[in-house]
Protein backbone atom coordinates (compact mmCIF):
# COMPACT_ATOMS: atom_id res chain seq x y z
CA UNK A 1 0.00 0.00 0.00
CA UNK A 2 2.95 2.18 0.29
CA UNK A 3 2.89 3.28 -3.69
CA UNK A 4 -0.51 4.93 -2.71
CA UNK A 5 0.38 6.66 0.80
CA UNK A 6 0.26 10.20 -0.99
CA UNK A 7 -3.67 9.58 -1.51
CA UNK A 8 -4.04 9.37 2.60
CA UNK A 9 -6.29 11.87 3.67
CA UNK A 10 -6.83 13.35 0.46
CA UNK A 11 -10.38 13.80 -1.50
CA UNK A 12 -11.17 11.39 -4.49
CA UNK A 13 -13.88 10.99 -6.64
CA UNK A 14 -14.74 7.54 -8.04
CA UNK A 15 -16.69 6.63 -10.40
CA UNK A 16 -18.19 2.91 -11.12
CA UNK A 17 -17.27 2.44 -7.18
CA UNK A 18 -20.28 -0.02 -6.87
CA UNK A 19 -18.42 -2.11 -9.33
CA UNK A 20 -15.80 -5.08 -8.97
CA UNK A 21 -12.74 -2.92 -9.70
CA UNK A 22 -14.22 0.06 -7.91
CA UNK A 23 -15.53 -1.74 -4.83
CA UNK A 24 -12.16 -2.88 -4.12
CA UNK A 25 -10.47 0.61 -4.57
CA UNK A 26 -13.15 1.89 -2.71
CA UNK A 27 -12.20 -0.13 0.17
CA UNK A 28 -8.27 0.83 -0.36
CA UNK A 29 -9.24 4.12 0.11
CA UNK A 30 -11.47 4.13 2.82
CA UNK A 31 -7.98 2.44 4.30
CA UNK A 32 -5.80 5.52 3.54
CA UNK A 33 -8.61 7.86 5.27
CA UNK A 34 -9.36 9.48 1.68
CA UNK A 35 -12.51 11.55 1.44
CA UNK A 36 -14.37 9.69 -0.71
CA UNK A 37 -17.25 10.67 -3.23
CA UNK A 38 -18.71 8.05 -5.65
CA UNK A 39 -20.74 8.35 -8.46
CA UNK A 40 -23.25 5.95 -8.69
CA UNK A 41 -26.74 5.25 -10.31
CA UNK A 42 -29.89 4.55 -8.48
CA UNK A 43 -29.80 1.33 -9.69
CA UNK A 44 -26.84 0.61 -8.07
CA UNK A 45 -26.19 -2.40 -5.81
CA UNK A 46 -24.37 -0.51 -2.88
CA UNK A 47 -23.78 -3.38 -0.43
CA UNK A 48 -20.22 -3.08 -1.32
CA UNK A 49 -20.55 1.10 -0.38
CA UNK A 50 -22.04 0.81 3.32
CA UNK A 51 -19.60 3.00 5.13
CA UNK A 52 -21.03 6.58 6.07
CA UNK A 53 -17.46 7.94 4.89
CA UNK A 54 -18.32 7.24 1.20
CA UNK A 55 -20.56 10.42 0.51
CA UNK A 56 -22.87 8.83 -2.66
CA UNK A 57 -24.24 10.83 -5.42
CA UNK A 58 -26.91 9.22 -7.27
CA UNK A 59 -26.09 10.19 -11.26
CA UNK A 60 -26.87 8.60 -14.59
CA UNK A 61 -23.59 8.89 -16.51
CA UNK A 62 -26.00 7.52 -19.60
CA UNK A 63 -27.65 11.41 -19.27
CA UNK A 64 -25.41 13.60 -21.73
CA UNK A 65 -25.64 16.58 -19.53
CA UNK A 66 -23.95 14.92 -16.36
CA UNK A 67 -22.69 16.87 -13.40
CA UNK A 68 -20.32 15.97 -11.06
CA UNK A 69 -21.08 17.89 -7.80
CA UNK A 70 -18.34 19.37 -5.86
CA UNK A 71 -15.27 18.42 -8.18
CA UNK A 72 -13.65 21.41 -6.97
CA UNK A 73 -12.54 19.92 -3.66
CA UNK A 74 -11.64 16.56 -5.33
CA UNK A 75 -7.76 15.94 -5.49
CA UNK A 76 -7.46 12.54 -7.58
CA UNK A 77 -10.38 10.97 -9.72
CA UNK A 78 -10.83 6.75 -10.35
CA UNK A 79 -12.90 6.88 -13.91
CA UNK A 80 -13.31 3.00 -12.89
CA UNK A 81 -17.16 3.19 -14.77
CA UNK A 82 -17.72 1.29 -17.83
CA UNK A 83 -20.20 -1.19 -19.89
CA UNK A 84 -18.69 -4.63 -20.05
CA UNK A 85 -22.15 -5.96 -21.24
CA UNK A 86 -24.51 -4.10 -23.59
CA UNK A 87 -27.20 -4.57 -26.30
CA UNK A 88 -25.90 -2.22 -28.70
CA UNK A 89 -22.83 -0.94 -30.19
CA UNK A 90 -24.55 2.48 -29.52
CA UNK A 91 -24.75 2.26 -25.60
CA UNK A 92 -21.02 0.52 -25.59
CA UNK A 93 -20.00 4.30 -27.23
CA UNK A 94 -22.24 6.23 -25.18
CA UNK A 95 -20.88 5.21 -21.81
CA UNK A 96 -17.29 4.11 -22.18
CA UNK A 97 -16.44 7.02 -24.54
CA UNK A 98 -19.10 9.44 -24.22
CA UNK A 99 -18.89 9.91 -20.62
CA UNK A 100 -14.75 10.48 -20.80
CA UNK A 101 -15.38 13.55 -22.33
CA UNK A 102 -18.37 14.97 -20.13
CA UNK A 103 -16.28 13.94 -17.35
CA UNK A 104 -12.77 15.54 -17.96
CA UNK A 105 -14.28 18.60 -19.52
CA UNK A 106 -16.08 19.28 -16.46
CA UNK A 107 -12.73 18.24 -14.91
CA UNK A 108 -10.70 21.12 -16.81
CA UNK A 109 -12.70 23.71 -14.61
CA UNK A 110 -10.88 22.39 -11.61
CA UNK A 111 -7.20 21.06 -13.04
CA UNK A 112 -5.31 23.07 -10.58
CA UNK A 113 -6.68 21.37 -8.00
CA UNK A 114 -7.07 17.89 -9.37
CA UNK A 115 -3.81 16.25 -8.64
CA UNK A 116 -4.19 12.69 -10.83
CA UNK A 117 -7.33 11.16 -12.95
CA UNK A 118 -6.54 7.44 -13.37
CA UNK A 119 -8.64 6.50 -16.88
CA UNK A 120 -9.68 2.64 -16.10
CA UNK A 121 -9.81 1.29 -19.72
CA UNK A 122 -9.56 -2.37 -20.74
CA UNK A 123 -7.04 -5.11 -22.11
CA UNK A 124 -10.02 -5.63 -24.67
CA UNK A 125 -8.94 -2.07 -26.47
CA UNK A 126 -5.81 -3.47 -26.99
CA UNK A 127 -7.43 -6.56 -28.69
CA UNK A 128 -5.75 -9.92 -29.76
CA UNK A 129 -2.16 -10.38 -30.43
CA UNK A 130 -1.23 -10.58 -33.85
CA UNK A 131 0.66 -14.31 -34.29
CA UNK A 132 1.56 -14.35 -30.39
CA UNK A 133 3.53 -11.73 -30.20
CA UNK A 134 3.37 -9.92 -26.57
CA UNK A 135 1.19 -6.67 -26.57
CA UNK A 136 2.89 -3.82 -24.90
CA UNK A 137 2.17 -0.22 -24.77
CA UNK A 138 3.56 0.58 -28.15
CA UNK A 139 1.53 -2.09 -29.61
CA UNK A 140 -1.07 -0.43 -32.39
CA UNK A 141 -4.48 -1.07 -30.93
CA UNK A 142 -6.72 -3.40 -32.89
CA UNK A 143 -9.77 -4.19 -30.98
CA UNK A 144 -11.99 -6.80 -32.34
CA UNK A 145 -15.42 -6.02 -30.44
CA UNK A 146 -17.83 -3.41 -30.03
CA UNK A 147 -16.78 -3.44 -25.85
CA UNK A 148 -12.98 -3.24 -27.16
CA UNK A 149 -13.46 -0.70 -29.56
CA UNK A 150 -15.52 1.95 -27.52
CA UNK A 151 -12.58 1.68 -24.82
CA UNK A 152 -10.09 2.44 -26.95
CA UNK A 153 -12.74 5.47 -28.13
CA UNK A 154 -12.55 6.47 -24.15
CA UNK A 155 -8.43 6.03 -23.99
CA UNK A 156 -8.36 8.36 -27.07
CA UNK A 157 -10.72 10.93 -25.33
CA UNK A 158 -8.37 10.04 -21.85
CA UNK A 159 -5.23 11.21 -24.00
CA UNK A 160 -6.64 14.40 -25.67
CA UNK A 161 -7.27 15.69 -22.39
CA UNK A 162 -3.73 14.77 -20.78
CA UNK A 163 -2.37 17.53 -22.53
CA UNK A 164 -4.11 19.10 -20.05
CA UNK A 165 -5.08 17.50 -17.44
CA UNK A 166 -3.09 14.84 -14.90
CA UNK A 167 -4.50 11.77 -16.57
CA UNK A 168 -3.18 7.85 -17.01
CA UNK A 169 -4.16 5.32 -18.56
CA UNK A 170 -4.32 1.99 -17.09
CA UNK A 171 -5.13 -1.77 -18.84
CA UNK A 172 -5.60 -4.43 -16.73
CA UNK A 173 -5.89 -7.89 -17.74
CA UNK A 174 -8.93 -10.34 -17.02
CA UNK A 175 -9.39 -9.68 -13.25
CA UNK A 176 -11.68 -11.46 -10.90
CA UNK A 177 -12.25 -12.57 -7.47
CA UNK A 178 -14.51 -11.56 -4.94
CA UNK A 179 -17.30 -9.83 -5.84
CA UNK A 180 -16.64 -10.19 -9.05
CA UNK A 181 -20.29 -11.39 -11.12
CA UNK A 182 -19.33 -12.69 -14.80
CA UNK A 183 -16.17 -14.64 -14.68
CA UNK A 184 -15.98 -15.79 -11.27
CA UNK A 185 -19.41 -17.86 -12.11
CA UNK A 186 -17.50 -20.22 -14.13
CA UNK A 187 -14.37 -21.00 -11.90
CA UNK A 188 -17.60 -22.55 -9.13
Amino acid sequence: MNELSHLKGKTVLVTGASGFIGSHLVDSLLSLNCVIHCLVRESSDLRWLPSPKIHLHFIDLAQPDFKVPGLEAINYVFHCAGLTKAKSRKEYFDINSRVCSTLYEQCLTYKDSIKGIVHLSSLAAAGPSEDGNQIDETTPLNPITFYGKSKKSGEEIALKYSVSLPIKVIRPPVVYGPREEIFMPFLN
